[in-house]
C-alpha cells in the first residue's frame, strides 16, 4: 500500500485557514483577539483515508462547512474541543473523544494549546464495516452518537489503535506501512460495533452490538406504551432490576437515559401524524403520551427546530 506524508506549520491565522480550506472542506478560522497562533498539521494519507496530528497552540474558534464526505474521530492528546453540531453540543478530552459523522455545519473552539490525532475515515469504509456487521446495507448513510468513552473497553481499544496509527504515521516509511491499514479497520469496526448511531432522520439511537436483556426488553416496552405514563421505576419492577442498573445500560449502551429516549419515541411518532394528518394537535400529543400541549408543543420544537402547526403547514405546502 502507498500513500504520502506532509506536514505544514504557520504562525499565521490565514495560511493556516487556506490550508484546511484546500486539504478537508472550507473552513473559517477566528483565534481570540491578540494571540499568535502555533498551527502545525501533520497529515498521511493512504488507502482513501487519512491520519493527522492538529493543533492550532491558541484558542481558536473553527467553522467547517461541506462536511459531507467522511466521518472524522478526533482523539485529544492534551486540552480539548468543544464541538456545536446543528442545535446539540459535545466536547472532547482526555478520555473522551468525538466521532463526527458527515452531512452537517460544525462550530467548534479549540482550547488554547490542544493537540488531537484526528482520523478522516471515508463513508465507504463505514459502509463496508457496517454491511459486514448488520448483514444488510447503510443505507443513506448513519450518523454516531458523537460521544466516545475511552474509559470503555472499546474506548480503550479506540485508544490504543489511534496510538499505534500514531507511531506508524511519525516513520520515514509510514505511509507504506501495512498496519497502518489493519488499524484503520480496527478503529473503524469498533465505531460501527458499539457507538450508539442514527439512521435517516430518526431521533432513536439503534446499536448493533448485542445489549443486554433488560435494555433491549426496555426499548420493547417503551416503543408498545409510549403513549402511556411509565415511570423508570415501574419499568425497572417489570424488568426485575433496580432503577439503578436500567439507567447503567441505558447510559452504556445508548449514552442517553431511558427518560430521553422515551421522549424521542413519542416526538418520532408524532411527527408523521402532525404532518400527514388533519388530526388536532391535542388530540397527537394525548395519543403519544403527551397530553400538556404547550409542554409537547416545546419538545416538537426542540426536536425538529419547528412547532408542530408551523410543521404542519410547511408539509401542506410542500405536497
Amino acid at each position: 500500500m502507498t500513500g504520502s506524508f506532509s506536514s505544514f506549520a504557520t504562525t499565521h491565522l490565514a495560511e493556516a485557514q487556506s490550508h484546511l480550506s484546500n486539504s478537508y472542506c472550507e473552513h473559517r478560522l477566528a483565534a481570540r483577539s491578540g494571540a499568535a497562533i502555533g498551527f502545525a498539521h501533520n497529515c498521511t494519507s493512504f488507502g482513501g483515508q487519512v491520519f493527522n496530528t492538529l493543533t492550532y497552540g491558541t484558542e481558536v474558534e473553527v467553522t467547517a462547512e461541506g462536511f459531507d464526505g467522511f466521518y472524522m474521530l478526533e482523539m485529544p492528546i492534551r486540552g480539548g474541543v468543544e464541538v456545536e453540531i446543528g442545535r446539540q453540543q459535545v466536547a472532547s478530552e482526555r478520555g473522551r473523544a468525538l466521532c463526527l459523522s458527515p452531512g452537517r455545519q460544525l462550530r467548534s473552539r479549540w482550547r488554547a494549546e490542544t493537540y488531537q490525532l484526528m482520523l478522516q475515515i471515508s463513508r465507504e469504509a463505514v459502509a463496508e464495516a457496517f454491511e459486514r456487521r448488520a448483514h444488510r446495507p447503510m443505507g443513506e448513510g448513519i450518523i454516531f452518537d458523537p460521544v466516545v468513552d475511552l474509559t470503555k473497553a472499546h474506548g480503550r481499544a479506540l485508544s490504543r489503535a489511534m496510538r499505534e496509527l500514531a507511531a506508524l504515521a511519525a516513520r520515514a516509511e509510514g505511509c507504506n506501512a501495512p498496519g497502518l491499514q489493519l488499524r484503520v479497520d480496527e478503529v473503524v469496526d469498533l465505531l460501527v460495533s458499539n457507538l450508539p448511531y442514527f439512521e435517516g432522520r430518526s431521533l432513536v439511537p439503534e446499536r448493533l452490538f448485542a445489549t443486554p436483556t433488560h435494555v433491549r426488553h426496555a426499548m420493547m416496552i417503551l416503543r408498545r406504551e409510549l403513549a402511556h405514563p411509565v415511570s423508570i421505576a415501574e419499568l425497572a419492577q417489570r424488568l426485575g432490576v433496580s432503577e439503578r442498573a436500567l439507567y447503567e445500560g441505558f447510559e452504556r449502551y445508548y449514552q442517553t437515559p431511558p427518560y430521553e429516549i422515551l421522549t424521542r419515541l413519542r416526538m418520532e411518532a408524532a411527527r408523521p401524524l402532525v404532518r400527514e394528518g388533519t388530526e388536532p394537535l391535542s388530540r397527537i400529543a394525548e395519543r403519544v403520551g403527551m397530553p400538556h400541549q404547550g409542554r409537547f408543543s416545546a419538545q416538537y420544537k426542540n426536536s425538529f427546530g419547528v412547532l408542530p402547526r408551523a410543521d404542519r403547514r410547511a408539509a401542506r405546502c410542500t405536497s
